[in-house]
């Protein structure tokens, strides 16, 4: 008789996965239940700084306004900065919606 050997059978991936994180979770430190129970405040963490940091500086005080526009209207804004290189998107944009709420006889503080 010929000996039949043990088919070994490899572990799914999902048994993989879930070894892996039973792993990782065995080398974190238990918290402690003052810490669970405790509440998280921002408080705890010092003053939070109302200065703008780093690239979203410029954003400071302004909001995200969105639409889809037809493509003319970028090539039209183009045709505008070949004469008027000095002028940003963000500046015909703002001049564009400030006009639109003018018409309506909304205001618009023009910021500096």
């Amino acid at each position: 008789m010929a000996k039949t050997k043990a088919r070994e059978t490899k572990p799914s991936r999902f048994a993989s996965a879930v070894k892996l994180r039973e792993q990782a979770n065995a080398r974190k430190e238990p918290r402690s239940v003052a810490a669970v129970d405790a509440p998280q405040n921002a408080s705890s963490k010092g003053p939070v700084s109302k200065e703008p940091r780093g690239k979203d500086a410029h954003r400071d005080g302004k909001i995200m306004a969105s639409c889809w526009l037809p493509m003319e209207a970028r090539s039209a804004f183009r045709a505008i900065q070949v004469t008027h290189p000095e002028l940003t998107m963000q500046a015909m944009m703002e001049e564009a919606v400030r006009d639109y709420l003018a018409k309506h006889g909304v205001g618009m503080h023009k910021r500096a």
